[in-house]
């Protein structure tokens, strides 16, 4: 199981290398940089609406198959 998890880390670091490797990092930076600073709060609430919900989906579908969820 141990060497499941460092395959796992060691596959997120190359697939990062990677990532950095073929996009240009201050393109990247600059783009975020233009993002309007409402646009990003407003990405933040719905993403937290969106795990809360599924949060709730989850309780109802284990309480339809029997299991409790507190």
């Amino acid at each position: 199981m141990a060497k499941m998890k460092i395959l796992a880390i060691c596959a997120g670091i190359l697939l990062l290398a990677v990532m950095v490797a073929i996009v240009d990092p201050a393109g990247v930076l600059d783009a975020l940089s233009r993002v309007p600073p409402g646009h990003v709060v407003a990405a933040v609430v719905v993403v937290q609406i969106q795990i809360v919900l599924s949060a709730l989906r989850w309780r109802l579908t284990a309480a339809r198959l029997g299991h409790l969820i507190p």
